[in-house]
């Protein structure tokens, strides 16, 4: 049996109950902000979308990383999640 300290132990159990939130439909609001630092190629807002270049080094998720990491693992599960 894998011994596990009390912060890794919360880190699952937080992990396990905001997959059970996503699963049963609810989403986070505000899940991350992208902090964009390329200049010359930015951004577009078109077609009620938002379409980011590809650029290398540009961009910086600085808002909740854990929520971000939730939700791509929880799409593993349930591929609607992307699209509510």
């Amino acid at each position: 049996m894998k011994t596990v300290s009390s912060n890794e132990y919360l880190i699952d159990n937080e992990l396990l109950q905001q997959k059970k939130y996503l699963l049963v439909g609810n989403t986070f609001f505000s899940t991350f902000i992208l902090n964009w630092t390329d200049k010359k190629l930015t951004p577009e807002f078109k077609n009620k979308g938002i379409y980011i270049p590809i650029v290398p080094s540009s961009a910086q998720v600085i808002n909740d990383q854990r929520s971000l990491v939730r939700l791509l693992e929880t799409d593993k599960e349930d591929s609607t999640i992307g699209v509510r």
